[in-house]
């Protein structure tokens, strides 16, 4: 049954958990910057993404694992409300861990995400989730009849499916790149103040979660016409403990004499730190974002760095 926790505890750290952006234009008289996408028809941005994913035990690394990959963000349509843009992965790599993460990394292919955010850059949607789900559901297939007597390879590609198995779910789940690299879209942010702010994150299932939000604009670089916004994000850490405890009673490989009591499952405590470098047109230069998921002795960490070409 631990080993089922811990299995809950890392899905938590790398689910894609909503970020409420609150988004660039410098003003230098009054200190303050807005992140607003000054985006041109057919423009094109280039990044590298590493991903790094460990977890730790009584202060020692019990695995690591990263890979990186590329992609090209192009804008293929602008109105004076919304931009439609194209994220196109590609040169998928593998840098360390398991065999198991190479088997899975499998299902990582190039393949072409269309979004719409609103005027100012702020993320709205994905528009082909349909294609998406269908592309993914195919190499799924596959994969898993390679891999049949493999249970927790087959288990990891159950975990995809079910990511890309509605718009909701792709949206909240398997694209938390794309979430971090708008995040601070449709914002305004003045030099030294700080914005607090309480509210409900969404999450898989029918949860919502009290979060406590705070972003601050850190650094102004007039002369090279860009700026620093960061991020820290705290997620009410009993309420964290009710998603494992209902993830647990729903577990199917769980008999109901191995499910804990509620007061037994530990408090969870899950902490997102993150900072972006943005351009005053509105493109990200660079930005880091870390997600630590801890649960009594153990912690999960997903850091994902995303860098300008």
């Amino acid at each position: 049954m631990r080993k089922t926790i811990n299995n809950i505890y890392l899905t938590i750290c790398i689910l894609f958990i909503t970020v409420a952006s609150l988004s660039a234009q410098i003003n230098t008289e009054d200190s303050t910057v807005q992140v607003i996408g000054y985006w041109d028809m057919n423009e094109k941005q280039s990044y590298l993404i590493h991903d790094r994913r460990i977890s730790i035990e009584n202060s020692d690394t019990t695995s690591m694992q990263e890979f990186q990959y590329k992609v090209d963000i192009q804008i293929k349509d602008s109105t004076d409300s919304s931009y439609v843009i194209e994220w196109k992965y590609y040169a998928y790599s593998f840098v360390s861990g398991s065999d198991e993460l190479k088997k899975i990394m499998a299902v990582y292919q190039p393949v072409k995400v269309l979004i719409r955010t609103d005027e100012m850059g702020m993320f709205s949607e994905v528009i082909n989730h349909e294609e998406l789900s269908v592309q993914m559901n195919k190499r799924l297939k596959v994969l898993m009849q390679k891999y049949k007597s493999d249970n927790y390879i087959s288990a990891q590609f159950v975990k995809l499916a079910d990511k890309y198995s509605s718009k909701q779910s792709i949206e909240q789940l398997a694209l938390a790149e794309i979430q971090q690299f708008y995040s601070f879209h449709g914002g305004m942010y003045k030099l030294g103040e700080n914005v607090n702010a309480s509210l409900k994150t969404p999450f898989p299932g029918t949860f919502e979660i009290d979060t406590e939000i705070n972003i601050w604009l850190s650094e102004i670089d007039v002369e090279d016409n860009n700026f620093i916004v960061q991020m820290n994000k705290l997620l009410n850490e009993e309420q964290m403990r009710n998603v494992v405890y209902e993830q647990l009673k729903n577990n199917p490989s769980l008999s109901p004499e191995e499910i804990p009591a509620l007061e037994d499952v530990p408090a969870v405590k899950v902490e997102t730190w993150s900072a972006s470098r943005i351009h005053n047109a509105g493109w990200p230069i660079y930005s880091v974002q870390t997600v630590e998921v801890t649960a009594e002795n153990e912690s999960n960490i997903e850091e994902r760095i995303i860098e300008l070409l």
